[in-house]
């Protein structure tokens, strides 16, 4: 694997001074302000220009059958692969929870096309043994902490709004504010929880329905951002009973949960779906 990754990281070092110093600076500007993928893109071309390597350039070893084309896969640059074996990377440094000291591989078959994912049958980057195993177990009981951290004040969210729900004698305007603040919590409780027990142990799902997901994170913060809402209304409601004494706490209500409910997580939910229909072709990567 060392020989390999030798010849890999060899492989770039003809480029000439002046694209070895565009490389250069692009790295460090993604290092300093995170990922700029046009930039790398660019990075990438101008290495494989320089080496004759671009796919359909047809520079020298990229003929049909005995080599892989190099490639920009949206997270690395691969160099032109011998078939039969595996190009090697450093892994990148932007990824959460990526160690950048080791390394990515990517598989080139004997037919001279790079592996597939039998999945999606695109074609895959091996960035598994990216993962920083002991960032990934701290992760692991973080995320146990916030499950139990979530299902504990669920469970005691639902059993107030039992509570208030039942006793007749509670009802007034106060406590219907109080009750739409705990359905709130007890929906953005129950949404993490989807989260953190269907959604990411199962990272198959996240390929099959990428759309589902994203539905159910704009879903979430919805209901997170009702939460910030209703302490607003929590906190108006007191100050305007206090300030104008003979007002109708019916109709200062039915504003309130218009409000609660309505305007500002709407608000969100609207821009966060036009940015992802709008940044959807950038921010979706396949690293393949």
């Amino acid at each position: 694997m060392s020989d390999q990754i030798g010849n890999t990281n060899a492989t770039f070092s003809g480029s000439g001074s002046g694209s070895g110093t565009n490389v250069a600076s692009i790295a460090e500007s993604v290092a300093e302000s995170g990922p700029d993928f046009d930039a790398l893109r660019a990075a990438c071309e101008t290495r494989l220009n320089a080496s004759g390597q671009l796919a359909g350039s047809g520079g020298p070893g990229a003929e049909a059958g005995t080599h892989c084309a190099g490639t920009f896969d949206g997270w690395l640059c691969w160099p032109d692969t011998a078939v039969g074996t595996s190009a090697y990377e450093l892994c990148p440094d932007f990824i959460t929870g990526f160690d950048p000291a080791r390394y990515a591989h990517k598989e080139c078959g004997l037919d001279g096309e790079w592996f597939k994912h039998p999945l999606t049958n695109k074609t895959w980057s091996n960035y598994t043994t990216c993962v920083n195993l002991e960032d990934l177990n701290w992760r692991h009981t973080v995320n146990l902490i916030s499950e139990v951290g979530y299902g504990t004040s669920l469970l005691a969210i639902l059993l107030s709004l039992a509570i208030l729900g039942y006793f007749k004698s509670l009802k007034c305007a106060r406590i219907t504010l109080h009750m739409n603040l705990f359905a709130s919590f007890a929906a953005n409780n129950s949404l993490w929880l989807v989260w953190y027990l269907l959604v990411m142990p199962n990272s198959e799902l996240l390929h099959q329905s990428p759309m589902r997901c994203v539905a159910l994170h704009i879903t979430l913060h919805y209901f997170l951002l009702s939460n910030y809402s209703w302490m607003l209304c929590e906190g108006f409601y007191l100050h305007t009973v206090l300030v104008a004494a003979f007002i109708s706490e019916k109709r200062l209500v039915k504003w309130l949960i218009a409000f609660g409910w309505g305007s500002r997580p709407s608000s969100y939910s609207s821009i966060a779906w036009l940015a992802v229909w709008a940044a959807r072709p950038r921010t979706i990567v396949t690293a393949g």
